[in-house]
Order: C-alpha cells, then structure tokens, then sequence
C-alpha cells in the first residue's frame, strides 16, 4: 500500500490501510482467502498413500511421505509449501445448550441462530435442516440407513458420528465447521453426486476426519493445525483436500477433481460469507483538524455490529460535508469516486471488492463554515449511517503538523513522513512544523515568523483502548489526557520548527494533540507496540515450579499432554508492565508456544514438529495489570523445550507481531505411561507348536504415550540412548500356575524407534527343558516395562507370572498379556517297525508322539502339519544275509494324520526278491524339536526295523506289523 499523505495534521500523513491502525483488525480476519487449488491432496503433515489408489484413473505412488506434500491431478507426489487460509471465524464457537432433540424434532429451522447440545436420529429416519442458521450443534448422532437434509448454511458441529449405509444430502451452500471429530462408517454418501463446491468443511485446531471403507464423498475439506483426513479403503472421493494435518489415503480408494471442479472450488474462500449482508455501519476517521489551503485525508470503513471489516463490500456510499462547501477527489482505493459539482461538498464513492472495505478521500476545503461533521450513507439507504464516532473536523488557515524528520524547507508538494508505530518505553523523535497561511504570508508551507520559545498546550487521546492509567511524555513532561486538563509546556521553535522526544509507557492506540493561543494540530492515531511478553511463571497445575531439566534424565515436569501454567507480563522496553494490554478493542490476546526443542536434540517440537501447545492462547489477565495466566496448557512431546509468547493474533492493531523473549529450559516433559497397542500369539499348527520349534508366532507393539495417547516420536533410542530407554521383557507362564518360564523363550529384539517398540516374529521358540515335561496348554506371553528414568511399567497391566492368585484383585499385576494364548508340548517322532514278505515293497509307519503330564508319550493327535518324505530316510545295519534295498517313497512331503503318517502310505521300501530275507534299520532325519534321548546319550533320530520274510504268512494277510 502507498501513504497518502495530507500537510498539516500532526502526522503529516495518514498510511494505508488505515483500517488495521484504527481498529487492530488483524490477520485474524484477513487471514482468510481462496481456497488454492494447486494440488487434489496437500498434506502438511505425514501423507500416506496405500496400494491401489488412483486420481482421474491414473495410479498414485504408494509410501509414507513426510510432511509438506502435495498429489496433483496427474498422480504425481511432490514436496510443496502450500499456505493454507485461516478459517473464519478462527475460534471454534462456544455452545453451551443442553437440549437434546432426535428425529421427531425435524425439520429443524434456522431462519435465526440456533443452539442444540445433541441429535440423535434413530435408525432408518430422516432429519432435515432448514434455514440458513448458523446452526451450533455440539454432537450429531446418526443410526444406519438414515437421511440427513442439510440447507443451504453455516453448521458448526463438535462431533458427527455416522453409522454405516446413511445418506446426507446438501444443498448448495454449506459451510461445515468441525470441532473435533467427523467419523462415518461404511457404505455412507456424503454429498454423493453433488459438486464438491457445495460442501465446504472445515476442520478447527486439532479437529479430524475420518471414512471408514467403501463410501462415497463430494467436498472440499480445508484443515487448519487440524489433526487428521483419513479415506479408508474403497472410498470415492471428488473434490479437494487442503490440510495442514495428516492426510491418509486407503488402499483402491478413487479420487477424481476436473478442470471445472478445480475452477469452482477455486472461487470458493475461508471467509465468512454472510459478512456482506452483516453491514452494521460506516466508521469515518480524520485527525479532527484541517488546514484550508490542504487537503485533508479522510477514511471510511464499512464494518459489521462487531467493528470488523466488510472485506468485500461493492454498495455506493453518498459522502457530505454537511456546510455545502469542500470538494472530494480519491486518495487510495479501487472503486469509482464522482464529485458532481465542485465545492459543493458532496460526492459518492463505489466500493470495489479489492478496496477490502476502506478507502481514503481528500476533501479539499479552502472556505466555508470551519467546523464540519464529515458524513457518510449508503446510497440507496439513508438509514445506514456512519456512527459518529469521529469528533468534529475543525479547519483553520494554519496548524502544525508533526513528522518523522525535519521538514524540508520549502516543503515537499506531498508530505509522507509520518509518525511510525513506536515500541512501549522507548524514547521517539517528533518534530513539529507550523504550517499553512498567516496573515503575512499568504503562501502555504512552513511558516518561518513562528519562531522562539512557544508556550504549548500539548495532550494525548485514548483511541484504543478509549482510556487508560498511563500518560506519554513529551520532553519527560507528563502530558494530560485531555484537552480539558491540558498544562503549557515550552517548546523552541526556529523558523517554524522543533523538535521534541516522546515516549508512552504502554500500549494501545493514541493521538497527540497540541495547541497555542490560534492554532492547533493533532496526529491520526499511530499505535504503541508491547516490547516484550515475557514469561515469568511456569508451574505445573498444582504450583510446583518447572524444574527446567537440562539433560535427558533430569528431573520430571509434568506428562506429555499434561495441563501446566504460565503467566506472561506484557512489558515496555523498561522492562515495566504495560497495564493498558488486553483492553483493546477487540481485546488482543497472547499466544504461547515451544520456540525450541533442546532435548533431546534432533527429536521432533510437538507431534506435528511445529511447537504448538494446545490451549496455547487460552490467557485471562490477573492482578497486577499486564500480567496474564494460562492455567490449561500442554505440549504433546517428550523432552525440554523453551517457551515463547506473542500477540495472540499475530498482528497488535494491524502493527505486525510481536514476539517475546524466549524463556529458560521448560521440562522434563516425561512420558504419561507405556501401552500394549496391539499383540498376538500362534502356534506353528493350529494352536498347538512343539518345544524348540522355531515357528511360534509373536507379535507386539508397545508404545510410549502421552497423556493425550498420542505416540512420543522423541522417545527413540537413537535421541535418548539405550541407558536411557524402558527395557523390554516378556513373561511366560502357563494356565496361571505361578511360574516364569521366560528362560525358554527365544525371540528377535527390538528396539524403541519414534515411540514405538514392536516385533513381529512367525519364528520365535519355546525350548525343551534337560527332560520332557508339559505339556502347556494354555501358554500366556506377557510383556514387562522396566524404565530406568520415570520409573513407568506397562499400562493395563493383568498378568503377574510369578503368582498363582488373581493379580488384579490384590493388585501386583507388573505385565500385560499378548492376546491370546497357544499350547506347547514336548514332541519326538518314531519310526515303527515293519514286517513283511520279501517279494514285495515294505510300508513303514511313523508317527508324531507328545509327553503327557501324567508321564509317557501318546501319538498327538493335533498334528496334522508336520510331514515326511523318503530322502529324509536311511538305511543301515543289515542283518541275516539281507541285501540292500532302498527307500522308494514317498518322493514328495506328507503330512501326518492325526499325528500318524498315512495308512499304507508310510516310508516305503523296495523288494529284496524272493528268498532274499533279513532286517534292516531305517533312521529318519528328524527336526531337532522332534528328536529323542532315545538311549541315554543325548537327542538322537528316531530309528526303527523292517524285516522281510521273517513270516510268510496267509496269502490273504498284505503284511503284518509288530505292535507294541
């Protein structure tokens, strides 16, 4: 923007958009803006994109990509810094209704606002909205195979929970504002085959969305520091996703955005729409005094019953002097400005959408009456007025004006040197020109016959806030808050100017205004900046004084997710409290976050690394004044941080922000407890696995948790140590007989990676013990936390492996069981002896064998998936003459039958021929856990004999077998 300045007021120029100076309207508001559509998909978060998905049916990379990326219409990934615009209203809205209504309530009107804690539509009903609202609805409720009628409107919902196979149809336009979470189940439509355009939702601060498989979606979801967009698999999704949170895709899900959907969305902004028909009145602002022989900068804003600007505002506004006199011409703005006729005080100013609801006017007045009443009307409507709030606008031939450097001398034919905003404390040059005509010099410019020491009434106006407990100085002379209790003060002039120094202790939007015995000047109201928020206090909720660790291991804080306190003294450069903080209108407030993680290095500033604390601007001001609390803060990490406080808008009466001095180290921020996320345990067949075999399948993840359940991305070993990190051991114990038998369990390791320890093992073992023992039918894993530095186990601990008793009710559980449980027994396979005439092939038996708790071995009837072959076979020992024979069979793998080979489908042997007869022993290479100390010496195969033509036999018997 350019400064357009007028001569002789006290600044010397009025700058542009003089809007944000007058009434603190800051990026709060314009903030807001189109919504881009440079990509379909933008994540500043993680983005996870699973297999199958596909955008205008061309496939999408599958992987986890960091934060900061955007897919396009073309399927491409790409990393991307996308500013996504804030939401208006910024704030999620506040609902403290307890009416409860359900779907004999419907329709529900929304000709005027409307507040309803919660919906809740019964299973197959329907429920329609009407009226534009906004409607305030803490919590929507919706049973399967519903419908849902949403009008045209603004919506703010907490919560929607909406169940499987549920239609919900929007009329174009709708606004949806979400607080915390939006969840639909399977099978619902949301906005099925209407344009994305005519669903606009808006996910708040921490706020997700998430559709479970096979739905179908029309939208356009804007997300800003929201927490996650999750699609589940199958999902159809049209339109666009713009978040600043996470984004995750599920596997074959679809999305489809056009050229004309884009276009259309592209139209579409974060503002609030409704602002246009929300205008309240006009503000007109000036300095209060004109000089005749310059033009004078007048302002007109268009403002809504609140006072903020009507950013898009394109009426005609008819503007008057009121005394006939005075002629108009356009200072800065878009729109067309018509004088009519000259100097006859009257013209009309057109609004244009990029004048973003003020524009700036000189008013040229060199006669007339010299006290005005500047007005301005909608053309079309003289009812709606500007408010009056300016004070009279009085014109003399001469006054002062006040600029950041000396005047040149001839002046400049434009003067733009005015007054900056200053910082609260600190000493700023001002200097003072009598300007204009006097009776000697009919030439306007700097009058130089003002000359020597003047007696000079000087004050100071309160224009934002309208009062206040500190005066500013001029020179260190105290000057009065009004004009009314205005004291003289000597100021040196030298042909027509001087120089003084101010300095305003506190914040805010002032004026100065001076005078002497025939002319008068005064400033357009420049704003006073805090110099510093600095922190003061950090405490936990009960008042314990942060510890401010300095290593890994120091002493605790508070959780991660846990509420602490800070209190913040808004300061002058003086390190002094400016009491006047808080009191503007609208009031500013503070903001608070991690400026930097210091512990441990390299880990991440917040879940999302960005230093947010939630709650973060949730300060009320306590006693003395320019202090602030914040009693419901928290951080959702691990580690030490330094805190820092700002303007809560970033944007102290349109100044630009403002930010404190970073605080001493904030922490140890420990972890809130260790969770067994998920597990599982299976045995090599069916439930069932031998000991030593290494096929017993265990899975786990445990992870380490703040208070808000969130994963510690900082509670890696690789950022903290091993020595530094919770040990992780399981348990084993058997049908709760009070004994851990861990000793014999062998698995992989793992390690804490971003929060998380897990395993995933098909492979794991449970040895035998020197002799047979079990069997174990009922076998429980339990993992055991050991932190050597908070002291912390395993949350929901229910298993104790070392007592017999119910841990839960005497309390000393210390492990939590893997879900499910397996059975394990000591197993050997056998080989059995076989008898049969020499002329033909020999089948031999095996068998699988389990050790019973009553002693002894009985064939294991639940293996059914060990197998066998002939390679694994052997033959040696020959006796009686027996000539060799081989193994004929079986070429490929069987497997056994309820623990015993297949009938007459053993290991075969071939034929030595007639006559041919004798023994022979047939070792089968079994697996290790299936081996036996059959002699004494140690685990062995097994070994068994086959004989031929030891029994001729009838020629009805096929062969006969020894059984023992």
């Amino acid at each position: 923007m350019t400064s357009v300045c007028r001569a002789l007021i006290l600044v010397g120029c009025i700058v542009l958009p003089l809007h944000a100076l007058a009434f603190g309207w800051g990026p709060g508001v314009t903030g807001c803006g189109p919504i881009d559509t440079s990509y379909a998909v933008y994540a500043g978060g993680d983005f996870k994109v699973d297999r199958g998905v596909a955008i205008n049916g061309v496939s999408v990379e599958d992987d986890d990509f960091s934060g900061e990326n955007g897919l396009g219409t073309d399927g491409s990934v790409e990393s991307a810094d996308v500013d996504v615009p804030a939401l208006v209203p910024g704030d999620f809205p506040a609902n403290a209704s307890t009416s409860k209504i359900d779907e004999d309530d419907s329709p529900l009107n929304g000709a005027s606002e409307v507040f309803v804690e919660e919906i809740d539509v019964d299973r197959n009903s329907s429920f329609t909205f009407t009226g534009e609202g906004p409607f305030h609805i803490s919590s929507l409720k919706v049973d399967s195979g519903s419908t849902i009628n949403f009008s045209a409107g603004t919506y703010f919902f907490n919560q929607l929970d909406i169940k499987r196979n549920t239609q919900l149809n929007f009329a174009p336009k709708v606004r949806l504002h979400v607080g915390e979470e939006f969840k639909i189940e399977s099978g619902v439509s949301l906005n099925g085959g209407g344009a994305p355009e005519n669903l606009l939702m808006f996910l708040h601060e921490d706020a997700t969305f998430e559709s479970d498989r096979n739905t179908v979606i029309s939208s356009v979801i804007v997300g800003v520091d929201n927490d996650k967009v999750k699609l589940g698999s199958g999902v159809s999704f049209t339109g666009l996703i713009l978040a600043e949170g996470e984004v995750e895709l599920g596997r074959n899900m679809q999305l489809n955005l056009s050229p004309a959907q884009s276009i259309a969305i592209g139209n579409e902004t974060t503002c609030d729409e409704s602002a246009e028909s929300a205008v309240d009145h006009f503000v007109v602002l000036h300095d209060n005094n004109g000089i005749n022989c310059v033009a004078e900068a007048i302002s007109i804003a268009v403002v809504d019953a609140s006072g903020d600007p009507i950013l898009d505002y394109t009426d005609e506004v008819t503007i008057t002097t009121q005394s006939g006199k005075g002629s108009f011409s356009l200072a800065e703005g878009s729109g067309m400005l018509d004088d009519g006729s000259v100097n006859d005080g009257i013209a009309s100013y057109m609004f244009d959408s990029d004048d973003e609801g003020t524009v700036s006017v000189l008013l040229s007045y060199p006669e007339g009456p010299a006290t005005l009443d500047v007005d301005v009307f909608l053309s079309s409507d003289a009812t709606l007025r500007d408010d009056d709030s300016e004070a009279s606008l009085v014109f003399s031939p001469s006054g002062f004006t006040l600029t950041r450097s000396e005047l040149p001398n001839p002046p400049p034919a434009t003067i733009n040197d005015p007054l900056s905003d200053q910082t609260a404390g600190a000493s700023f040059e001002v200097h003072i020109a009598a300007y204009g005509q006097s009776p000697t010099d009919p030439v306007c410019g700097v009058i130089e016959a003002y000359d020597g020491d003047q007696s000079l009434a000087i004050w100071m106006d309160y224009a934002n806030p309208s009062s206040g407990t500190i005066v500013a100085t001029i020179d260190g002379q105290g000057i009065a808050p009004d004009e009314a209790s205005a004291t003289s003060q000597t100021v040196t002039f030298t042909e027509g100017q001087a120089s003084v120094t101010g300095k305003y202790k506190d914040v805010g939007q002032i004026q100065f205004e001076l005078k002497d015995d025939s002319i008068r000047g005064a400033t357009s109201p420049f704003v006073v900046r805090p110099a510093d928020f600095r922190i003061t206090e950090v405490t936990d909720s009960l008042g314990v004084a942060n510890p401010g660790a300095t290593s890994v291991t120091g002493t605790g804080f508070v959780t991660a997710g846990e509420l602490f306190r800070v209190a913040v003294e808004v300061q002058d450069a003086e390190g002094d409290r400016t009491p006047n903080y808080g009191n503007e209108t609208p009031a500013e407030g503070i903001n608070i976050v991690s400026a930097n993680l210091l512990i441990p290095a390299g880990g991440v500033n917040g879940s999302l690394n960005d230093g947010a604390l939630s709650n973060s601007n949730a300060f009320s001001a306590i006693a003395p004044a320019g202090t602030f609390r914040n009693t419901a803060l928290s951080w959702d990490e691990l580690g030490v941080i330094q805190l820092q406080a700002s303007v809560g808008d970033g944007n102290y009466l349109g100044s630009g922000p403002v930010t404190g001095s970073v605080s001493g180290n904030v922490g140890r921020f420990t972890p809130a407890n260790f969770v067994l996320a998920n597990s599982a345990l299976s045995g090599a067949c069916g439930n069932s696995t031998y000991m030593s075999q290494p096929a017993l399948g265990v899975s786990y993840q445990v992870e380490a948790r703040g208070a808000g359940n969130n994963v510690l991305k900082n509670y890696d070993v690789g950022l903290l140590g091993a020595a530094n990190v919770a040990a992780l051991n399981l348990v084993v114990e058997n049908n709760n007989e009070g004994v851990n038998r861990s000793a014999r369990l062998t698995l992989g390791s793992s390690s804490w990676v971003a929060g998380i320890r897990s395993l995933n093992t098909s492979i794991a073992s449970f040895s035998r013990a020197g002799s047979p023992d079990g069997p174990f039918n009922s076998l429980r894993l339990g993992v055991q936390i050991t932190d050597p530095v908070d002291g912390l186990g395993i949350a929901a601990a229910d298993m104790n492996a070392t007592t017999a008793n119910d841990c839960s009710l005497l309390g000393s559980c210390n492990a939590a069981a893997l879900l499910g449980s397996t059975s394990v027994v000591y197993g050997r396979l056998e080989v059995l002896n076989a008898f049969g005439p020499e002329t033909e092939a020999l089948n031999v038996g095996l068998q699988v064998s389990a050790y019973a708790a009553s002693g002894g071995f009985f064939t294991y009837p639940l293996d059914s998936c060990s197998s066998y072959l002939g390679l694994s076979a052997s033959l040696g020992n020959y006796q009686e003459g027996l000539p060799a024979v081989s193994v004929i069979g079986p070429a490929s793998p069987i497997s056994f039958t309820g623990g015993k080979s297949a009938a007459g489908n053993g290991l075969l042997l071939s034929s030595p021929g007639a006559t041919n007869t004798g023994s022979v022993d047939i070792t089968y290479d079994a697996p290790s856990w299936l081996e036996y100390d059959w002699n004494g010496t140690g685990d062995a195969d097994p070994v068994g004999t086959a004989m031929f033509g030891q029994y001729r036999g009838h020629d009805k018997v096929i062969y006969w077998r020894e059984v023992y």
